[in-house]
């Protein structure tokens, strides 16, 4: 079953965004949309399948374009309208409640861009999800999809020492409740992206180093110097394939 977060917004920006480390995925994730998807010289549609309180999506909407944001989760739809109706974006914003993979023929070949971002790792089937995601594109459109790393899992329970459970599909029961239960392995994502009609244009690892620093914890703001260094790397091989999250932006044929 698709894990659902209703009843834990304030949790949830308080424990994954609020972080230096949420702070990072978000810097380094829009980045890379910025400054790949050619989007600047026109008013794109662009869908948010699983967009939370919708930071992306405001953001996004905010530089003129047509937002749709979706998540399954009621309270952080209403989150996502408090932070961002009163910045005058309700024509541009429309919020729809529930699973994605419902959304209704309408939406067929309606978006320019889809984002599907910290979804994947939550579904009871995140490859057949892959087909949803195609038929909302328009020929041409892009995809921007982020994932929790298999790799980035198995390096960092290894790096702590807890190497004992590296071929345990979920996580210690000990972590978090947002510890996501079903990381994905890079290649195979790419490979099925193939087979369901996309061109996979770039391959970036979101956060390849601050996870895995000695005492890392102790950070309670983002390092700029650290920042630049993930944003240098992100793309190069192997560290791509190594970040606690990777993003591929592909476009639809």
């Amino acid at each position: 079953m698709d894990k659902s977060f209703q009843g834990q917004a304030e949790q949830f920006e308080r424990n994954i965004y609020g972080t230096p480390k949420g702070v990072l995925r978000k810097r380094l994730l829009w980045q890379d949309i910025i400054k790949q998807v050619p989007m600047e010289n026109e008013s794109w549609s662009i869908l948010d399948c699983g967009g939370g309180t919708g930071d992306l999506a405001g953001r996004l909407s905010k530089m003129g374009h047509r937002v749709t944001l979706n998540d399954l989760s009621r309270d952080m739809l209403e989150k996502a309208q408090e932070a961002w109706q009163p910045n005058n974006l309700g024509t541009k914003m429309e919020f729809i409640e529930g699973a994605f993979q419902d959304l209704p023929s309408t939406y067929n070949q309606a978006f320019d861009l889809v984002l599907c971002h910290a979804v994947f790792e939550w579904l009871a089937d995140p490859i057949a999800a892959l087909a949803h995601l195609k038929r909302f594109l328009k020929p041409n459109g892009w995809l921007s999809l982020m994932f929790y790393n298999k790799h980035g899992l198995v390096y960092h329970k290894v790096l702590k020492t807890h190497y004992f459970q590296i071929h345990k599909p979920t996580p210690m029961k000990r972590q978090s409740r947002f510890t996501p239960p079903n990381p994905l392995e890079p290649k195979t994502v790419e490979m099925e992206m193939a087979n369901h009609g996309f061109n996979v244009q770039s391959v970036a690892g979101i956060r390849m180093f601050m996870d895995y620093l000695e005492h890392g914890e102790r950070y309670t703001a983002l390092p700029e110097d650290l920042f630049e260094l993930e944003q240098h790397y992100m793309h190069q091989f192997p560290y791509c394939y190594l970040g606690r999250y990777v993003h591929i932006l592909a476009t639809a044929t």
